[in-house]
């Protein structure tokens, strides 16, 4: 079965949402399911000047999509630039082929905004 970018980012979300309500069920029944207090879904920028090809209208309706069903879901949205992640890239690859076993550049640099936002916004708060 091939899975696109896009059903992989759909089916991660409704995971997500899944497993946030399941949680959230649990604590109503008293059981610590260590549910964290936000969610947030961090998605990276695309602004491209110029002409749209019909590659660029797709990954602009994806985050338009990603951004809509997040916020149907009730969870925060992070937007971060392209260069955000680049701090973060040498520690998002040792994890992606530690959890992978594979050189996946899409999900290296899905994982480096995660971190990103995670030392920016968690840590460092």
């Amino acid at each position: 079965m091939h899975v696109t970018p896009v059903e992989l980012q759909l089916l991660s979300l409704h995971e997500l949402h899944r497993w946030s309500e399941c949680a959230n069920l649990l604590a109503q029944l008293g059981i610590d399911a260590r549910i964290p207090v936000e969610v947030t879904v961090v998605i990276e920028d695309f602004i491209g000047g110029g002409p749209r090809s019909k590659d660029n209208i797709h990954t602009m309706k994806t985050i338009g999509m990603l951004q809509g069903l997040s916020h149907w879901f009730g969870y925060n949205v992070r937007i971060h630039q392209p260069q955000t992640r680049k701090h973060r890239l040498d520690e998002a690859r040792v994890l992606a082929r530690t959890h992978t076993n594979a050189n996946v550049p899409h999900a290296t640099d899905a994982l480096a905004h995660g971190l990103a936002y995670v030392r920016k916004e968690v840590i460092d708060g």
